[in-house]
């Protein structure tokens, strides 16, 4: 007869062996495992046909990582800005006059940076790290695009780069202030 209870096992070998007894009995014994991959193997990967035709991985990180890593971002990249703005690579426009980070209640207006200039007052910034962001800012805050302006900074935009950004959104919000100005004085 056949001993029958380890033949459920997944790993291992079933072997006979003599046993005292007139009947036969198999014992399992597992498998030595390999340590590593063969010589021939090593520093290659080999993709199978599963791997190849299996769909891409989905994330694990729930919402609450990916906005909370998301948040670090932007504000190491509002840092960054301001950071820039204070120790400038290059030399800075006379009508610019101070840079602050935004209140709290002001973050919640959308409001990250704010440039105060000489003779405009205030121009307000919004920092995005991606297109994606800025996009979604836009929609959600349209009625204030003409007040805001929306930057994006990218983590390997160099400091030259993050000046060149923001004197380009300044002078844009600077051209805007003046021709509403304009307009109301031709209009009063």
């Amino acid at each position: 007869m056949i001993d029958r209870r380890h033949s459920d096992r997944k790993k291992g070998t079933m072997k006979p062996h003599a046993s005292s007894h007139t009947k036969r009995a198999i014992r399992f014994t597992p498998k030595k495992k390999r340590k590593g991959l063969p010589q021939k193997f090593k520093g290659r990967t080999r993709k199978t046909r599963a791997d190849q035709d299996s769909p891409p991985q989905i994330s694990t990180r729930s919402p609450i990582e990916d906005s909370s890593r998301e948040k670090s971002k932007g504000r190491r990249n509002e840092l960054r800005v301001i950071e820039t703005l204070r120790r400038p690579p290059l030399a800075l426009p006379e009508w610019l006059s101070r840079v602050e980070r935004a209140s709290p209640e002001e973050d919640c207006a959308g409001i990250d940076v704010i440039i105060t200039t000489r003779d405009l007052g205030k121009l307000l910034l919004q920092i995005k790290s991606s297109e994606r962001g800025r996009r979604r800012f836009l929609e959600e805050h349209a009625h204030r695009a003409a007040e805001i302006w929306v930057i994006v900074i990218r983590d390997k935009d160099k400091p030259a780069t993050i000046l060149r950004k923001v004197l380009a959104a300044c002078k844009e919000l600077r051209r805007g202030i003046l021709q509403r100005n304009a307009s109301r004085a031709l209009t009063a």
